[in-house]
Formats: structure tokens, C-alpha cells, sequence
């Protein structure tokens, strides 16, 4: 009876050619203004400081009102939330260690 199955797999020792660099889409002051006004709010607020603060999305996420300075124009990044295979899980940013970030157009 045969499974079907093959011992050894043939693609051992095969080498992938290299995926060509994506070119990155860099957002104007204009495309984002032009974003933020087709959102509602609270996501016109998620479409500012995403661009304007460098954030990543987990980190935006978890930013709550004592992580802004808004009179000095910076955000606390202390948290970050990722979405794991049980669900979501809140902890340290990437770099497991707080940053400020300036968070003002330019």
C-alpha cells in the first residue's frame, strides 16, 4: 500500500532567487490631509499619528490620553499590542523600551 507520501523532500539545497526591494510609497503633507479628511473620527486622529508620529499601528493602538504631551507636541510610546494566535497580546513596544515620539506635521 502506498501513502502517497515522498521521503525526502526535493527541495533541499535549492536556492530562491532574491525578491526584488519593493519601492516604498512616501506619503506629502497633501496625501495625508487628503486621507484624514475622508476618515471620521476616531480614525481622522489614528491618520495623523500614524504619518506625523512614525508609529506603527500596534503602538497607536495602545496609546492612551496620559502618553500625549499635547502642549509639547510628542506622544509616549509605551505599549504596543500584536495580534498572536490567542488573541491579542499588549506589552513593550518592539525595542521593549519606551520612546518619545515628535508628533507634529511638518
Amino acid at each position: 500500500m502506498t501513502t502517497g507520501l515522498i521521503p525526502v523532500t526535493p527541495c533541499r539545497g535549492v536556492k530562491l532567487p532574491r525578491l526584488p526591494e519593493p519601492n516604498p510609497t512616501i506619503l506629502t503633507a497633501e496625501h495625508v490631509n487628503q486621507l484624514v479628511a475622508e476618515l471620521s473620527p476616531p480614525d481622522d486622529l489614528l491618520g495623523l499619528v500614524l504619518p506625523y508620529g512614525g508609529l506603527r499601528i500596534g503602538e497607536a493602538l495602545c496609546l492612551r490620553r496620559r502618553h500625549v504631551d499635547v502642549a509639547d507636541g510628542r506622544v509616549m510610546v509605551a505599549e504596543s499590542v500584536a495580534q498572536l494566535p490567542g488573541g491579542p497580546v499588549i506589552d513593550t513596544p518592539k525595542s521593549h523600551q519606551r520612546q518619545n515620539s515628535p508628533c507634529r506635521p511638518s
